[in-house]
């Protein structure tokens, strides 16, 4: 699983792709990453868009997406008010998500978390334009480094 990131002060955002075949080790180095920038605190916002991430059952299950949620549980202070948006592109992502999610809530890591399959949607609950992802693609389409 590959990763690029990139930040625009303006906003506060961190939007994030992914693709590749999604792992446990993944999205570890990509919420490791996220949680060692500082600018990752209360009222930041967090776009991932996952549309190009292929999920497989057997290398991403109830017990690898416990393991992410163990990931937060020592930042909850920080990550307890930033705003974060998933998009998916199938059912089965939205279905992983949402159990990360509901598994974050039993954990007593609330996140404000919203995960949906339509980008326009995901830009609506953040407060930013639809053109923002224009931008957003631009940036790290123009990057030098290649995905993590």
């Amino acid at each position: 699983m590959e990763h690029q990131t990139a930040y625009l002060e303006g906003p506060g955002l961190f939007y994030v792709r992914t693709r590749g075949r999604s792992s446990t080790g993944g999205f570890r180095r990509y919420f490791e990453e996220l949680l060692a920038d500082p600018r990752v605190r209360p009222g930041a916002l967090i776009l991932a868009d996952h549309r190009a991430l292929e999920y497989s059952l057997p290398r991403t299950g109830s017990s690898e997406v416990k393991e992410l949620v163990d990931i937060l549980k020592p930042h909850v202070g920080r990550v307890r008010e930033v705003r974060i948006v998933s998009i998916v592109a199938s059912t089965l992502q939205f279905g992983m998500t949402r159990m990360w999610e509901s598994l974050n809530e039993v954990s007593e890591v609330p996140l404000d978390h919203f995960v949906t399959q339509d980008v326009d949607e995901a830009l609506a609950h953040l407060g930013l334009p639809p053109a923002i992802m224009v931008e957003l693609e631009a940036r790290l389409d123009s990057e030098a480094e290649p995905m993590q």
